[in-house]
């Protein structure tokens, strides 16, 4: 999946590949460390954005960042200390909190059944 197919999933998708967000200002955020070299990254990636798209009514802001331009240091300050490893890594953001991990393969069934769950209650933000 390349770059204009990924951003044509939903609307509020952003390629990132400088500048990357500051977490502490992200109100709701999935952000998706991508690499178009990794067959992985690709099918992950298309995973977790389906899995977004089809359970949810709410989108959040949608990151996808480039992991061959986005400094080593913010990535792996984004999954808590560990390095990407092209398995299309993602965090999810709320109020500036990472909330949700995923960073081993491990980890994916958990984060996809969590990016597709509605919240049950909205909190009276809007968000």
């Amino acid at each position: 999946m390349n770059r204009d197919t990924l951003l044509a999933m939903t609307p509020r998708a952003k390629w990132v590949d400088r500048d990357p967000p500051a977490i502490e200002e992200l109100t709701k955020a999935l952000l998706i460390v991508y690499a178009n070299w990794s067959a992985h990254s690709v099918v992950i990636a298309d995973k977790i954005l389906e899995a977004l798209v089809h359970g949810r009514t709410s989108l959040p802001d949608i990151f996808i960042l480039d992991i061959d331009e986005i400094s080593p240091e913010y990535i792996r300050q984004l999954l808590g200390g560990a390095p990407a490893h092209g398995f299309a890594e993602s965090v999810w953001v709320e109020k500036g909190q990472m909330i949700q991990r995923y960073t081993q393969k491990e980890e994916l069934p958990a984060f996809i059944e969590f990016v597709k769950v509605e919240e049950l209650a909205d909190d009276g933000d809007g968000t």
